[in-house]
């Protein structure tokens, strides 16, 4: 049996991104951290955490945070149960998601189970396409993605359809789009990629367009993209 103290405090590391933090967290000595994460990885055979600044997981690491954090929530329910009572402690989700649901639906939709429910929400945002990675890696409990297929252990809920409009200004349709959208202006209308991750303009123009990257002129975006309608 792995011992839970010692996933614990690879989980405060890993968190807090530093040992003294996670000795704080803890309420025990930066050695005892030390001790306990070095007991781990020996247990296991295998480095848990990149001994950089900040600390990062090894794989074999989210592997183990991953477990640690679906026992937590198992454990909260289960004493929930036994005890039937109300837990005033406060359980930690992480979530990953991308910035059109968090800018749009997706805080009014959790608004009534934060009022029932003692949560502290990780939100950890990525592109929809990428946001499996992070489920993957341990490094949340469960995300918002495009993908249909559902990971080994997890279950894949529909939520809905997100529609995307393509706009662009006045001027730079008089400038670009003399004559409509068509595949020979769209090789000289600049466009904005929201971030290099993705790839849903690149997506729509070769659908529509035949135009691959590369055959119009982009760049990627430092602001967030703006909400979807």
């Amino acid at each position: 049996m792995l011992d839970y103290r010692q996933i614990q405090a690879l989980a405060a590391v890993i968190e807090e991104q530093s040992f003294d933090r996670a000795a704080a967290k803890l309420h025990i000595t930066q050695s005892a951290v030390s001790q306990r994460l070095k007991q781990l990885e020996e247990r296991l055979g295998q480095a848990l955490v990149i001994r950089t600044s900040p600390v990062r997981a090894t794989p074999a690491g989210q592997q183990v945070l991953k477990h640690y954090r679906q026992v937590s929530l198992l454990q909260k329910e289960l004493l929930q149960e036994i005890y039937d009572a109300e837990d005033s402690s406060f359980t930690r989700l992480s979530i990953g998601l991308n910035a059109d649901s968090l800018s749009t639906w997706f805080l009014p939709a959790l608004q009534p189970l934060l009022e029932r429910e003692n949560l502290l929400l990780e939100l950890k945002v990525d592109d929809q396409d990428q946001t499996h990675h992070l489920l993957r890696t341990g490094e949340v409990i469960g995300c918002i993605t495009a993908s249909p297929e559902a990971m080994q252990g997890c279950n894949c809920i529909p939520l809905g359809v997100m529609p995307y409009r393509c706009l662009v200004s006045p001027g730079y349709v008089k400038r670009y789009l003399p004559g409509g959208p068509d595949a020979d202006n769209l090789r000289l209308a600049p466009a904005i990629e929201y971030n290099h991750k993705d790839a849903l303009h690149y997506r729509y123009l070769e659908r529509f367009y035949g135009l691959a990257p590369g055959d119009f002129p982009a760049i990627a975006s430092p602001r967030p993209r703006p909400s979807s309608t």
